[in-house]
């Protein structure tokens, strides 16, 4: 299970509770608290994300300041045991909250969050002796966007012409009953009935004994009708709703099929061209750095919320194909790329633009930061927990803003 990654961080002497076996359940109530908190807002889930992986972090960071409230509820006297600070004690606590989300998480979109937000970062953020925890940890998390993306993007594998197979419509046939039909028509023809008898007989006032002939013969057909229709028209309409059913399931391995084949159309067709639909040009006429930007941007409008990988493979090709391999694997700090992306991005991120500065930042949030003047761009960079000095490859760059797109889709932004 996920949620048993705090035991493992203990067990890798990355935590030291102690003796006092107590304060595990601490730390495992707080991390309950924290992640009902941390689902009040999912944006917060964004930043927590990406405090978990580490970096620098202060005590004043707001995602810190929560684990600090959910642990002091629980164990009030913590900081006896951390006197030099509860950094790593608010980690794992943020550790066990995000597993249990991902456990609890019935569409996958708080695991998508968590995800994408992460797995960019571990490679430039985690120390060596975490590395081995937190790949292990989000190795599981991305299986099951995987299997999320497969409902999607995955061909249906199907041999031969469409087949609907429906249930047998095997009803018993309803009929009138007899010897009720028969008793109402004896009524209806002569006094030797019962209830409501005919008091004529067809030899005297025959007008008189036709009328109630007539009446009563009537009324007996249609009441015998009636109580077949009323047993037979809900058979009707089950049946009829049953085999709809079975057509469309018969028929949702095809829909998903003409989905998946669009999609895979439309990001090859997106590839080739080489043009930015939101720039309206071609990827060859921005800044090499504003190309980066703009690809993942793009791509991102054009796939749901989740992805399979080769997705981000594709991403890759496109921008060595607009760039050429040289500059795509040329690195740069993000406080290079973001002071390279600044003039092609500014129609993004208007000057003035609201954008959230107080708190850890993904790489696209620092990114905006920068453009918008926010931040000036080596502040911005430092606020993604990334160190100054790490290079990375511009495709690699893509990829990254690829994903916090993505997660800021499922967090409930645009």
């Amino acid at each position: 299970m996920q949620t048993d990654v705090l035991q493992k961080f203990l067990d890798k002497g990355l935590l030291d509770l102690g003796e006092d076996r107590e304060r595990f359940g601490y730390v495992k109530s707080a991390a309950s608290d924290l992640a009902q908190k941390l689902l009040e807002n999912r944006h917060d889930l964004v930043s927590a994300s990406s405090v978990l992986m580490g970096g620098d972090i202060s005590e004043e960071e707001p995602i810190i300041r929560l684990c600090k409230e959910a642990i002091t509820t629980h164990w009030q006297t913590y900081g006896s045991r951390y006197p030099s600070g509860a950094i790593q004690l608010f980690r794992a606590t943020l550790l066990q909250a995000i597993a249990l989300i991902t456990e609890q998480d019935a569409d996958n979109s708080d695991t998508g969050i968590i995800y994408y937000t992460t797995c960019g970062l571990l490679p430039y953020v985690a120390t060596t002796r975490e590395d081995v925890i937190f790949r292990e940890f989000l190795t599981s998390l991305a299986q099951k966007i995987e299997d999320q993306a497969a409902t999607i993007w995955t061909l249906p594998k199907r041999s031969g012409p469409l087949k609907i197979k429906y249930k047998e419509a095997a009803q018993p046939v309803a009929v009138a009953d007899p010897k009720v039909l028969k008793e109402a028509l004896k009524n209806a023809i002569a006094p030797a009935g019962g209830t409501g008898a005919n008091a004529n007989w067809p030899s005297s006032n025959a007008a008189e004994w036709l009328e109630h002939y007539g009446g009563g013969s009537a009324a007996a057909i249609s009441a015998a009708i009636a109580a077949v229709m009323k047993d037979v028209v809900p058979k009707i309409v089950t049946q009829s709703r049953n085999d709809v059913t079975a057509a469309v399931d018969a028929m949702r391995d095809t829909l998903v099929g003409v989905a998946a084949d669009n999609l895979r159309a439309d990001i090859l067709y997106w590839k080739e061209a080489l043009f930015s639909p939101s720039k309206k040009v071609s990827y060859r006429q921005l800044s090499l750095d504003g190309m980066i930007y703009w690809a993942a941007a793009d791509l991102h409008l054009r796939v749901p919320p989740f992805h399979p990988i080769s997705v981000e493979f594709f991403l890759r090709e496109t921008v060595r194909a607009a760039l050429g391999d040289k500059e795509a694997k040329k690195k740069l700090t993000l406080e290079q790329f973001f002071i390279g992306t600044s003039a092609d991005v500014e129609s993004a991120v208007p000057l003035g633009s609201e954008v959230r500065t107080d708190r850890r930042l993904t790489p696209l949030e620092a990114l905006h930061a920068a453009v918008a003047k926010k931040l000036e761009a080596h502040k911005a960079s430092v606020q993604t927990g990334i160190p100054p000095q790490t290079t990375i490859q511009r495709d690699e760059m893509a990829v990254l803003l690829f994903r916090d797109f993505q997660a800021r889709r499922l967090a409930g932004g645009r």
